[in-house]
């Protein structure tokens, strides 16, 4: 149904920060709760461990990734990046979760 991968950031800007590297939901299963299950599980793992904050990177064109994250105490840094999809740039965003004082959710 998905997948989630997460850990040690894999910024060298970044190097005391955990990442959340991806969260991939097959068609058909979104908007029943396994984004915000795994994205919980990797919350919970990635703040047992000493950091500086969680981030992750967000196609800047995929606006319901970006609305999911912000709903669960992410917060969109306006920083910008890229990655090469296809030999082609395509824009990422930089988010940073706020709620580290909660659970997860």
């Amino acid at each position: 149904m998905g997948i989630c991968s997460f850990g040690k950031s894999r910024s060298a800007d970044f190097p005391d920060w955990n990442e959340i590297y991806s969260i991939y939901i097959l068609p058909g299963y979104t908007g029943q709760g396994f984004g915000e299950a795994l994205q919980g599980f990797a919350l919970v793992e990635l703040k047992e461990t000493e950091c500086a904050g969680i981030y992750l990177l967000v196609f800047k064109e995929n606006y319901s990734a970006r609305h999911f994250y912000e709903k669960y105490g992410f917060i969109s840094t306006e920083e910008f990046s890229s990655c090469t999809l296809d030999e082609t740039a395509v824009p990422e965003i930089k988010y940073v979760y706020k709620k580290q004082e909660d659970s997860g959710k």
